[in-house]
């Protein structure tokens, strides 16, 4: 839950920040059963317009092409499979972003203490 407030305050604080870190992080709350069924009924019925007003939960999903810093998103083992797609999600959507996962060997120092040599002006990600 905390990669959320990470991402908002990336966004509205670009300058102050020069990489994140996201661990089991999400674009947004995991949804509801009406949530589904109302993205569903969107989707799916042509009538146009939207049937929910605003949410009050925050969703990153349409502003993470401007998070320009170097991210590392890391998934651990025990992390649900929503988790998990969330992830793969930020990871692909993210401009300049690192994608790892903890297994049992390795630690979160390890990880980091890697991602941390990547210069914070010009990555290039890692694909």
């Amino acid at each position: 839950a905390a990669g959320s407030i990470v991402q908002a305050f990336v966004l509205k604080n670009r300058k102050m920040v020069r990489r994140i870190v996201l661990l089991n992080s999400t674009t947004r709350p995991h949804p509801s059963l009406r949530e589904r069924f109302l993205a569903w009924a969107e989707k799916n019925l042509p009538l146009g317009l939207p049937f929910r007003l605003g949410s009050l939960a925050f969703d990153s999903r349409c502003f993470l092409q401007r998070i320009r810093c170097p991210a590392l998103v890391l998934v651990t083992g025990d992390a649900s499979q929503y988790v998990r797609q969330q992830a793969e999600y930020l990871s692909s959507h993210l401009p300049t972003s690192w994608f790892s996962e903890l297994l049992r060997g390795s630690t979160l120092s390890e990880k980091i203490e890697l991602f941390l040599d990547v210069p914070a002006k010009c990555p290039q990600k890692n694909r």
